[in-house]
């Protein structure tokens, strides 16, 4: 199975698999105030075939498409290689000629090894000073970090609850009402202050988004760097 594979792979060089949904496989590690995920998706037209983007964030959001988030906030794996080592890492039967995107075979141990090294090669130069300034700028990413870690923090307070108006789906395990409710919560108070929305698939988004935080970062450090984020303090 891929995402066994993987995960045993990506292990050694400080990559984590991400607990809730995603197309794919996500995998995460700690870059400073910053996370640096590695998002692998399978191919539309390569059978078997699978590749890889890195993306940066304060958080567990990968690749957000969104107006202010630089286009150097993720790269694909394979434009992070040189020539010489796409031609010895990329299964060449899966390059299409004059394409920079590359991909492997989930079916071949070797294939597999040669996108963990792929990886480790990567992983330092999307790790930049410059990226991480532009990552750190960039407004939709700091909103979106602000938003998860409020929720996160009053989702975990102790106190009485109400059903939420959007219901967890079945493929979100894990993720609590408590934080579908604040998510909504929150939400919906950005929304009636002029400075967001709060339609049923953000709050989904961002219901798992804080979910994350609070499974992968302890609480007392999501809250210190909640009330470091309100503060200015970035």
């Amino acid at each position: 199975m891929l995402r066994r594979a993987l995960a045993e792979r990506l292990r050694p060089i400080n990559l984590l698999p991400v607990r809730g949904p995603f197309p794919g496989i996500l995998f995460f590690r700690p870059w400073g105030d910053l996370v640096v995920c590695l998002g692998v998706t399978r191919a539309r037209h390569f059978r078997g075939a699978f590749t890889g983007d890195l993306s940066a964030s304060f958080g567990f959001v990968w690749r957000l498409a969104a107006k202010g988030v630089p286009p150097g906030a993720s790269a694909r794996i394979s434009r992070l290689l040189s020539p010489s080592e796409r031609l010895a890492l990329v299964d060449q039967a899966l390059c299409i000629p004059g394409v920079e995107d590359a991909w492997w075979s989930d079916g071949d141990a070797g294939s597999i090894d040669k996108f963990v090294q792929g990886v480790a090669l990567a992983l330092p130069r999307f790790c930049t000073e410059e990226r991480g300034s532009e990552v750190r700028r960039a407004a939709p990413l700091i909103e979106r970090d602000r938003l998860a870690r409020e929720i996160c923090c009053r989702a975990l307070l102790p106190g009485p609850s109400s059903e939420p108006k959007v219901r967890s789906p079945a493929h979100v395990r894990g993720v609590g009402k408590e934080f579908y409710e604040a998510a909504e919560r929150v939400l919906m108070r950005s929304a009636a202050s002029g400075s967001g929305r709060a339609g049923a698939d953000l709050v989904e988004s961002m219901a798992t988004e804080a979910w994350r935080y609070s499974v992968h970062l302890s609480v007392g450090e999501t809250q210190a760097v909640g009330n470091r984020s309100r503060s200015g303090g970035r």
